[in-house]
């Protein structure tokens, strides 16, 4: 399976060649904890991290109701396996990482930045196709991974 996430400048998620926009998500915390997830280091964070980025002002237990709805509606756009809830984490395609276009940009502008590589730079520059997320612009746990990448 083959999955990749456009985070920079629209949101998608490609399945195996079916891609699915913003407009394909009936469920806004559904897309929510999929953007989160494909951020996150191996699409996985730990259950309360996921809770207060997505509902911060609610306590853990309170909120847990509302991750594991968002998961079934996440589930029902990209497929079973696609968010794993386990014990302590939630996890987005374990079975097949997924490629998000953040990911890529930041190798890439890191290197480039070590090599001091126009040409590496330009690659990466390539791949920056918009700020993050544009449609969650006032989003507050996106704000400074949002200037991470602006810079």
């Amino acid at each position: 399976m083959t999955v990749r996430i456009r985070l920079l400048g629209a949101f998608e998620v490609s399945v195996d060649g079916v891609t699915h926009t913003e407009q394909a998500w009936s469920r806004r915390q559904a897309a929510s904890l999929v953007k989160a997830l494909a951020l996150a280091p191996r699409g996985r964070l730990h259950r309360e991290q996921l809770i207060d980025r997505l509902w911060p002002h609610l306590h853990p237990e309170t909120a847990a109701p509302r991750l594991h709805k968002a998961a079934h509606y996440a589930r029902r756009v990209l497929g079973e396996g696609s968010v794993v809830l386990d014990r302590e984490t939630v996890s987005l395609f374990p079975e097949d990482p997924p490629v998000a276009d953040v990911h890529e940009f930041t190798e890439r502008a890191t290197a480039a930045v070590a090599a001091t590589d126009p040409e590496l730079a330009a690659e990466a520059a390539d791949l920056y196709r918009g700020e993050l997320l544009p449609d969650d612009r006032y989003v507050e746990w996106l704000e400074d991974e949002r200037e991470r990448l602006t810079r």
